[in-house]
């Protein structure tokens, strides 16, 4: 998938690993392609330390050098590296002396590290799905979970904890065993991180947003969660309004899709039950819902049996109320057939 580097986006350019035979060859490729990335746009590029630098007389690319400007790179925050190799650099015979140079160039996130991960952090995970498992039991519980995970999105319980921790891999395998139904764990893997990974690209926005009195969220859903997010990051009112019931259209989106896995064999299909993968991903959009409904200080309807169909999804009902369609029907019916008169159609 493509992806633009934004202007502000923090770059930083690695050692050119050198594979020629020419001496200091990939110290040459970076003084051309430092000013060229520059004059490109990117104004947050950063050099890695010359500390770090493997090129000798004798001893050139060396992986170890390669890996601490990687190193490096993370402990900057660096949301992109380019990394390159030189693999021709010889001068053309002539009075020109130009060199030709074979380089490969690729950009990137900085390569991630497994580590230990956050104990606490998914203890605290289990809790909050717990609490969506049953709302009802573990309200108040829930509240409090919801609060103190959101707040730590950027921080003890940033993307790199999702992707790449040991703790991640055992909740998620723990998991697995113990709720899935469905013979595949590829599947299911490949779903738990497909559904979630948006939820840290929400939280990335949060953190740029710009200062606002008020936030308005039109549905539940990734939008309904964003409006969540910010609400508890900056304490402003959060005010829903839905046309729709946007959980109850999305799980009849979901029952229509082919894209999710389904692995129970033809004699075992129940028309009236959906599979595990569709439930898994039903149960993840009301769970979004959920956490709107909990961050809302308004909750809008159209009619009273959406408002109804939100309490019955977890809305506290004090917080609820209709309006038909935007219009005080009650100021305007003064007006009556009689009231209007129609005006006669024009051309700008």
């Amino acid at each position: 998938m493509e992806q633009t580097i934004g202007l502000g986006d923090k770059v930083a350019m690695l050692p050119v690993a050198n594979f020629t035979d020419v001496p200091q060859a990939g110290l040459r490729v970076e003084a051309l392609l430092e000013p060229t990335l520059r004059q490109a746009g990117l104004r947050q590029l950063a050099v890695y330390p010359p500390e770090l630098n493997p090129e000798t007389l004798f001893e050139p690319g060396e992986r170890k050098a390669q890996a601490e400007a990687e190193k490096w790179a993370r402990g900057q925050g660096m949301r992109y590296v380019v990394s390159a190799a030189v693999n021709e650099w010889r001068y053309k015979v002539g009075v020109d002396g130009e060199p030709d140079v074979g380089l490969m160039v690729q950009v990137g996130a900085p390569p991630a590290l497994a580590t230990a991960g956050d104990t606490e952090m998914f203890a605290i995970n289990r809790e909050l799905h717990d609490y969506f498992r049953e709302p009802k039991r573990l309200a108040e519980r829930g509240a409090a979970v919801l609060e103190q995970l959101s707040g730590e999105l950027e921080g003890r319980m940033n993307r790199s904890q999702f992707l790449y921790t040991e703790e991640s891999w055992n909740y998620t395998t723990g998991q697995y065993k113990e709720y899935c139904t469905a013979p595949s764990f590829v599947d299911y893997f490949w779903t738990v991180r497909t559904m979630h990974t948006p939820i840290w690209v929400l939280s990335a926005i949060v953190e740029n947003f710009p200062p606002v009195r008020c936030y308005h969220t039109v549905s539940t859903g990734y939008a309904g969660f964003l409006g969540a997010l910010l609400k508890r990051r900056h304490g402003k009112s959060l005010i829903l309004s839905e046309h729709g019931i946007y959980t109850k259209e999305r799980r009849i989106d979901l029952y229509a899709v082919r894209w999710i896995a389904d692995n129970r064999t033809v004699l075992q299909r129940d028309p009236t039950q959906a599979g595990y993968f569709r439930a898994l991903w039903i149960r993840f959009f009301e769970a979004l819902g959920r956490m709107c409904y909990d961050a809302s200080d308004q909750i809008i309807a159209l009619y009273e049996a959406n408002r109804l169909r939100q309490v019955l999804d977890g809305a506290q009902a004090s917080r609820t109320s209709n309006i038909a369609n935007g219009i005080d029907v009650v100021r305007l019916a003064r007006c009556g057939p009689c009231g209007l008169k129609p005006s006669r159609p024009s051309c700008a």
